[in-house]
């Protein structure tokens, strides 16, 4: 099973409906960016969703960075959950076309981001921006990232 998988099983709340092809290219083409992969398939098969906040555990410190709330998607059940909304790209400047895309947000508020940078060593890179404005490399891909949560201590 792979993370992804199992971190839904375990702390999905709700599953955003699972778009078309045809959904996620209008998307793309609507905010001029191309996705990578990883991430298109990840929409294509799991399409973001309301998460019971488990922990992202920092990829080489072993420290927590926070817990994940929601994870963006097309067509979410939730306004504020909706991947590309005009709001979430102009939070940065110089975002147009986007070279980071807002895919998600943790139970501190903190933004859970997608390098759209096609070429660099950061194409695709899943990065935690904390609201202290410190970015946090989470990972190369959509799985890397699900492989960083682990259920909540309480």
């Amino acid at each position: 099973m792979s993370a992804i998988e199992q971190a839904y099983s375990k702390w999905c709340e709700q599953q955003f409906p699972r778009p078309s092809e045809q959904d996620k290219f209008d998307l793309e083409q609507r905010i001029n960016a191309q996705f990578p992969d990883h991430y298109r398939d990840y929409l294509l098969d799991w399409n973001g969703g309301m998460f019971c906040w488990p922990t992202i555990i920092h990829p080489t410190e072993s420290h927590s960075v926070g817990s994940l709330k929601y994870l963006n998607g097309i067509h979410a059940s939730v306004d504020f959950a909706e991947l590309g909304r005009p709001l979430d790209l102009s939070l940065f400047e110089d975002n147009d076309p986007p070279i980071v895309l807002p895919i998600g947000t943790t139970t501190a508020n903190d933004l859970i981001m997608l390098s759209l940078v096609i070429g660099d060593e950061a194409d695709g890179m899943v990065i935690l921006r904390t609201i202290d404005q410190e970015n946090i490399h989470l990972g190369d891909s959509m799985d890397e990232f699900f492989a960083l949560l682990r259920d909540r201590e309480v």
